[in-house]
């Protein structure tokens, strides 16, 4: 029974070649050979697992590598992505504070008050410091000084 097993065995490891009875010592020479092809088999299989072992851990670094460049790279997003935010805000704040003046606005040509959006007549000085962050201060140029004050205009105010 023994060497029936060892003939199947045989038969496997060697290629598949068909294996002939033989006299009681040709069984130890198949055996010698059936075990030699099985620790072959092995030996290359062994070979084989340890490649896969070498690529697989080269692919991991790779892959670590590439994991803490793209961490870095996250970082550097976030920290741009967070600049931006914050410069969009100052930008919204700064255009809520803009009021623009636009269109026609309707003066009056001897008194030059400013028509307001409710029909009231209003100085331009009010008109546009309700519509927008200017703020005036009054002085007098050097055309109208004379006419307003006389002999008595010092000069620049």
């Amino acid at each position: 029974m023994r060497g029936t097993a060892f003939f199947f065995i045989a038969f496997l490891f060697l290629g598949g070649r068909a294996v002939t009875a033989q006299p009681a010592d040709s069984i130890a020479v198949l055996e010698e050979r059936a075990h030699a092809a099985v620790i072959g088999r092995q030996r290359t299989m062994v070979g084989v697992a340890l490649g896969f072992l070498a690529i697989s851990g080269t692919l991991l670094m790779i892959l670590f590598r590439l994991n803490q460049k793209g961490k870095v790279r996250e970082l550097l997003l976030a920290e741009t992505n967070g600049r931006l935010e914050s410069t969009n805000r100052e930008l919204q704040e700064a255009l809520g504070e803009v009021q623009r003046l636009k269109g026609l606005i309707p003066i009056c040509s001897h008194c030059k008050k400013v028509r307001g959006d409710q029909g009231y007549w209003e100085s331009v000085e009010s008109y546009i410091t309700q519509r927008s962050s200017v703020n005036f201060s009054h002085s007098i140029c050097t055309e109208c000084g004379p006419r307003v004050y006389g002999v008595d205009w010092g000069g620049d105010l």
